[in-house]
């Protein structure tokens, strides 16, 4: 019979960036929740502000597959009972091994038990490992638990093969690890117009430069405002027909294109179903205009096939 929550009794915790919130994640976080369910538990997740290798690898730009508050979200709806984050600044980063068991693991998030994956690492020049855990809460009380690596097709589902897949265009095979379809999140700022005047009319996003976009191209997916999930032609890349060098997305709402108005400055997330062809430079706007329609109709028939 699980027991009532009490907070002073303790947590089952789980520790790690989770970019992503993929499927091994998920595996990490659904063992923490049933050792959670069988010690009458609430079930923690301590995360991070920022990725650890963007402060501790000089030049090392980390481009994210979510951005924090999606991130936040996806675990929220992970079933996670406690999220927490520290911010991962240079004492942080600096932080030897066992402090961070005392400090931390012990002392502030009060840890009845652990839950990690089997390459969790932790504290300055990631000395820390399971064994390390294992010794220094061996006499406190303190059960751990290793959860092995998932993996699908044989390879290892990882936020760096995940991001390995959208630099490659390979949007399924990403979403087949995510367990969901890979996305990118931005404000709807106002374009140039030249879609609409082609006869498609797009929101756009931009200052997208913390986030993994898929390679360069036009995509079947979806754009999502509020509780609304339009089918999209998108785009991502520049525009390099007209010279601009900007990397952004711009999607075509396929059902309500006028509706893009009502979007600026509000946020808008971008889903990817299947990357469709390659960018290109047209001759001129004409050209583009007949590719547009081709393409158009080519991602309505990619869309009413899927039934996610």
């Amino acid at each position: 019979m699980q027991k009532n929550i009490d907070l002073r009794q303790g947590r089952v915790a789980t520790i790690g960036f989770f970019d992503g919130v993929h499927l091994g994640h998920r595996t990490v976080i659904d063992r923490s929740r049933d050792v959670a369910r069988l010690l009458g538990l609430p079930s923690l997740v301590v995360t991070f502000d920022i990725h650890p290798k963007s402060l501790v690898r000089e030049n090392n730009e980390v481009l994210l597959l979510t951005t924090f508050e999606h991130k936040i979200e996806l675990l929220s709806a992970a079933g996670v009972d406690i999220i927490t984050f520290i911010n991962f600044d240079p004492d942080f980063a600096n932080m030897p091994a066992e402090k961070f068991c005392r400090d931390i693991l012990q002392e502030k998030v009060k840890a009845r038990a652990i839950v990690v994956g089997d390459d969790f690492r932790f504290g300055k020049d990631a000395r820390g490992d399971q064994e390390l855990l294992r010794h220094f809460f061996q006499h406190r009380g303190v059960d751990i638990h290793i959860v092995s690596k998932l993996r699908i097709g044989g390879m290892e589902v990882s936020s760096s093969n995940i991001r390995k897949f959208l630099q490659e265009g390979d949007v399924e095979r990403a979403a087949l690890f995510l367990g969901r379809l890979p996305s990118a999140r931005g404000i709807v700022e106002p374009g140039s117009k030249r879609g609409k005047n082609l006869g498609f009319p797009t929101i756009n996003l931009r200052n997208l430069k913390e986030q993994q976009l898929p390679k360069k191209g036009v995509y079947a997916g979806y754009a999502r405002y509020d509780s609304h999930r339009q089918k999209a032609m998108i785009y991502v890349g520049a525009k390099p027909t007209f010279d601009e060098t900007e990397r952004m997305i711009e999607a075509h709402l396929l059902d309500l294109p006028e509706q893009r108005e009502n979007l600026y400055g509000r946020q808008a997330e971008i889903l990817f179903l299947k990357r469709t062809r390659d960018e290109m430079k047209f001759e001129n706007t004409e050209k583009l205009r007949e590719q547009l329609e081709k393409d158009r109709r080519n991602i309505l028939d990619i869309l009413r096939e899927d039934h996610g």
